[in-house]
């Protein structure tokens, strides 16, 4: 996937921080049995459906737990809260690379891209934004 403006260079430079996240990713805090936390926290969705960081929760301890199926569904359902959002495509990665799904992660990494970039407004008509690029590079690599 190309998109308006990018330097060919970037979008590896980004892809290899990002995928720096998936090697060192922040655990998730102890608190009980994974089965437990799982249905503590479908509780909490079936008293409030619309919150978006419930499903993601809930798909990250899917993912930990090593149920991609399971998690790429609440990822699904968490995309119709926040379509094209960063945060959906971020877990979707993770849990697909988790699973083996390499084309399909980097997809989703991509996609994940695309909006981080869109938003700090990296993909212009001209093609400018390397301070915005080297920024979002940065931040990636920093948090590997």
């Amino acid at each position: 996937m190309n998109f308006p403006g990018q330097k060919p260079w970037l979008r590896f430079v980004l892809c290899a921080g990002i995928f720096g996240l998936f090697l060192f990713p922040p655990d998730l805090p102890a608190h009980g049995d994974t089965h437990e936390q799982i249905d503590a926290v479908s509780k909490e969705i079936a008293a409030q459906p619309n919150r978006l960081e419930l499903w993601l929760k809930r798909a990250e301890l899917h993912r930990v737990h090593g149920e991609f199926g399971l998690a790429l569904a609440d990822c699904q359902t968490a995309e119709k809260l926040e379509p094209n959002g960063a945060t959906v495509q971020y877990f979707r990665g993770k849990t697909l690379f988790d699973a083996g799904l390499y084309p399909e992660a980097v997809a989703a990494l991509e996609a994940l891209l695309f909006v981080v970039l869109a938003v700090d407004g990296v993909l212009d008509a001209g093609g400018g934004g390397d301070a915005a690029a080297a920024g979002v590079l940065q931040a990636t690599m920093l948090a590997a």
